[in-house]
């Protein structure tokens, strides 16, 4: 009988210490999951959820982010967001102060830096802005949009052929990186490379049929190719669309006056002027027609 007492008692025991040893095991993954939690909320290359901005919410955004460095100078996310409205509104000179803040602040920071060069960029100061690329590359050589801010870059300074390799390494790690495509096929025909740039282009399309921007492209490349048949039937498709697709009627343009075709191209000039889209280009290509008439 005080055997079996002496048995329960132990199970009862040791049920006590596993129950305690479980609730020790569970304090210690809520401890490393807050861990966890707080090491990824300030890992400075952790990807947030910006707000999308635009021309009706631009305003109170810049707004908010000069109230919240007012409250606290130091805080880096309002130096950034600020930044990121100031560029928005074209604002380069106080955007840059403004994330020369942030950097200053967390100058590991690949967001940061990525802003920095884009601000630079979009002053016109591009070789300082592939020098920021190219350092937030150092911190983290996976993020993606760094290698095509730099093909974008070059691309302004005319190395092409690195601005092809920046963009090339983008789509041998992303496959489906439209914009990645599109630059790529812009810059193959600043190079002359149209099947490449084709290539590219196609591929834009597989995954994106309806892109008017790649599909301007081809028509364009067509036209610089020379393959005026593919470059008609295209053009023609393209303003079924939209009959009043200016770009695609400036490039009819171009393609009639090539094919020496001089009463569709005074149309289409006729049409661009209707539409208050003449250019130079149109008006040059009008003046030789004139001069070819008399």
């Amino acid at each position: 009988m005080f055997a079996g007492l002496i048995d329960q008692e132990m199970k009862v025991c040791h049920q006590k210490k596993s129950l305690m040893h479980r609730k020790f095991l569970q304090n210690r993954l809520i401890h490393f999951s807050l861990l966890f939690a707080i090491v990824g909320c300030t890992n400075p290359n952790l990807p947030l959820l910006r707000q999308p901005l635009n021309r009706a919410n631009v305003a109170s955004f810049v707004e908010q982010q000069e109230e919240r460095l007012g409250e606290d100078k130091n805080n880096l996310d309002a130096a950034f967001e600020l930044a990121r409205g100031r560029l928005f509104l074209g604002e380069n000179e106080q955007a840059e102060g403004a994330v020369r803040v942030a950097v200053q602040g967390s100058p590991l920071n690949t967001e940061y830096l990525e802003l920095l060069g884009k601000v630079l960029y979009a002053s016109g100061r591009y070789a300082d802005a592939i020098k920021e690329w190219n350092a937030a590359l150092q911190v983290d050589p996976d993020r993606l949009s760094l290698y095509l801010n730099l093909g974008l870059g070059y691309e302004q300074i005319r190395e092409y052929g690195k601005a092809v390799v920046s963009l090339d390494e983008v789509l041998q790690r992303d496959e489906n990186y439209v914009e990645a495509y599109f630059h790529m096929a812009r810059i193959q025909i600043k190079r002359q490379n149209y099947e490449s740039s084709l290539e590219a282009v196609e591929n834009l399309l597989v995954l994106e049929p309806s892109n008017k921007d790649a599909q301007l492209l081809r028509l364009r490349i067509f036209v610089a190719q020379g393959n005026y048949y593919p470059a008609s039937v295209l053009a023609t498709e393209l303003l079924v669309q939209d009959p009043q697709w200016v770009e695609v009627l400036r490039e009819q343009l171009r393609l009639f006056y090539l094919q020496q075709k001089p009463d569709d191209a005074l149309a289409r000039i006729k049409e661009l002027a209707r539409l208050g889209k003449l250019e130079p280009e149109d008006q040059l290509i009008y003046a030789l027609l004139l001069s070819n008439q008399g």
